[in-house]
C-alpha cells in the first residue's frame, strides 16, 4: 500500500505545470518551517557553527528561504522521474563543460567531486548527458517507502548508474581504471574510522577520503561540479570547475591524503557559501567528533585496501 502510494504522488505532481510546482515547493517549505519547524533547532544551530556573526534577523532570514528550497527540492525530485531528457536540458543549463571534456580526455577516469547544493540529482541527470555514463555511490534504504521513492528517482535517471555497496570498491576501480566517471559527495558525515578531520566552516568534520584515496592511486582527475537554482526558481545551473591536481606536499601518505581532502572540502565550503540557503543544513555534518586516541590511518588503510 505504501508503494502505491509513493508511486501516486510521484504521478500526481509530474502532471503539474512548472509554476505550479514552483508554488507548491514554496508552499510545502512554508509550512515545514513556519508550522512544523522540522528540524529547525538543528538548522539554527548548523548556522551558528558556519556563520557566528550572523545577527537574529540575519539568521531568521536566512532560515525561511532554506525551508524554501527544501520544499521546492522536495517537489522537483518528485517530478523528476516523469522529465524526458529535453525537458532535463530545458530546466538544467551545464556551465564549464570544457573542464569536464579536459580531465574526460587524459584517459585515467574522472571523479565528478560535489555535495548536496541546489538539486543534485536534477544536476546530477543534466551532467550523465554529457556523453559519459556517471556512477554514483548509493546507501541502502531500509523502509519501503524510501526504497520505491530512490527507485523512481533512479529508473529515469539510464545515464545516473548506482553502484550498490556490495563489491563497490571492486566496481569503481573498474570504473575508473577504463576512463569512467565517477559521482562523490564530499558533504556528509562519516563515522572516524572512515574518515579524517577537516575543516569545515572552521569546525573539524570528519570526512570520507576515498576521493584522495582514488586519485593518488589511480591518478584519475578530480573535478569539481556545483550546482544551484536560478533567481526564478524555476531552473538550475550545474557547473564544472577547472580540475584540482594531486598535491603531495609531504613525505607521507597520510598527510598527503588529509591535505587533499582539505582542499576538496574547501572547495565544496566554498559552492555553499555562494548559495547557502540550498544547502541541506538538517544533516548532521559535525556529528562524529576528534578524538586523540583517533588515527587518520585507520580510515586511509580501510578505503584503500
Amino acid at each position: 500500500m505504501n508503494k502505491i502510494l509513493v508511486e501516486t504522488v510521484f504521478r500526481i505532481v509530474a502532471l503539474m505545470p512548472l509554476r505550479m510546482r514552483v508554488f507548491c515547493g514554496r508552499s510545502l517549505g512554508w509550512v515545514a518551517g513556519r508550522v512544523l519547524m522540522i528540524g529547525r533547532r538543528r538548522i539554527v544551530r548548523h548556522l551558528n557553527l558556519a556563520y557566528p556573526d550572523l545577527s537574529l534577523a540575519e539568521t531568521k532570514r536566512l532560515i525561511n528561504v532554506i525551508y524554501r528550497h527544501v520544499g521546492l527540492l522536495s517537489i522537483e525530485l518528485l517530478s523528476l522521474p516523469r522529465l524526458g531528457a529535453r525537458q532535463i536540458m530545458d530546466l538544467c543549463r551545464v556551465r564549464g563543460r570544457e573542464h569536464f571534456e579536459a580531465a574526460h580526455a587524459k584517459g585515467r577516469g574522472v571523479i565528478i567531486l560535489t555535495g548536496h547544493l541546489g538539486n543534485w540529482e536534477l544536476g546530477l541527470a543534466r551532467a550523465a548527458m554529457l556523453g559519459q555514463p556517471c556512477h554514483v555511490l548509493t546507501r541502502e534504504v531500509k523502509d519501503e517507502p524510501g526504497r520505491t521513492a530512490v527507485q523512481c528517482l533512479r529508473d529515469t535517471q539510464k545515464n545516473v548508474v548506482p553502484l550498490p555497496k556490495q563489491g563497490v570498491m571492486r566496481r569503481i576501480f573498474e570504473v575508473l581504471h577504463n576512463g569512467g566517471v565517477l559521482g562523490v559527495v564530499l558533504d556528509q558525515n562519516r563515522i572516524a574510522k572512515e574518515g579524517v578531520f577537516v575543516d569545515f566552516f572552521g569546525h573539524p568534520a570528519c570526512t570520507t577520503v576515498a576521493v584522495a584515496v582514488l586519485a593518488e592511486r589511480l591518478g584519475a582527475a578530480v573535478v569539481p561540479l556545483r550546482f544551484f537554482r536560478t533567481e526564478d526558481h524555476t531552473h538550475h545551473v550545474a557547473e564544472f570547475l577547472p580540475e584540482i591536481p594531486w598535491e603531495a606536499p609531504f613525505p607521507d601518505r597520510q598527510n598527503n591524503i588529509r591535505h587533499n581532502t582539505q582542499r576538496y572540502t574547501a572547495f565544496v565550503e566554498r559552492a555553499i557559501r555562494q548559495h547557502p540557503e540550498q544547502w541541506i543544513w538538517m544533516h548532521r555534518r559535525w556529528r562524529t567528533r576528534p578524538r586523540a586516541t583517533v588515527s587518520s590511518q585507520t580510515a586511509v588503510v580501510s578505503i584503500s585496501s
